[in-house]
């Protein structure tokens, strides 16, 4: 989750992560993507937003308002800038897979991933 990522900042540099989120802003000539929590009211009013760099993934998924599903590589900003882009937040996501999900209950998928934690947790 988003706001996971946004908290755990550098301690997750190098990692790869699975992420759900809604497009507030894309800029294709610049590669870069703006991600916010999928369940905010007003995405674009939210304050845990992650920058993506799209350069490895199709760029038709990312409309805006759109919901997506990617998985990537965490990097640390280090105040570069992501295909040129303006970075928001200490790590950027280097995508390289990308998938539109605009049909998926969020809360449910929350729901499962916790499930899963819980599971992964106690099998130790």
């Amino acid at each position: 989750m988003i706001c996971e990522i946004i908290l755990a900042g550098e301690q997750l540099d190098g990692k790869s992560v699975r992420v759900v989120g809604r497009v507030t802003h894309y800029d294709a000539s610049r590669s870069v993507a703006v991600l916010s929590e999928p369940n905010k009211t007003d995405a674009a009013l939210s304050d845990e937003k992650l920058t993506v760099d799209t350069r490895l993934v199709e760029a038709a998924d990312f409309r805006p308002c759109s919901q997506v599903m990617l998985i990537g590589e965490l990097e640390k900003c280090q105040g570069q800038t992501a295909g040129a882009g303006k970075v928001t937040g200490d790590v950027v996501l280097k995508a390289r897979v990308s998938r539109c999900v605009d049909r998926l209950d969020y809360a449910l998928y929350c729901r499962a991933v916790d499930v899963w934690r819980t599971y992964d947790a106690s099998e130790g």
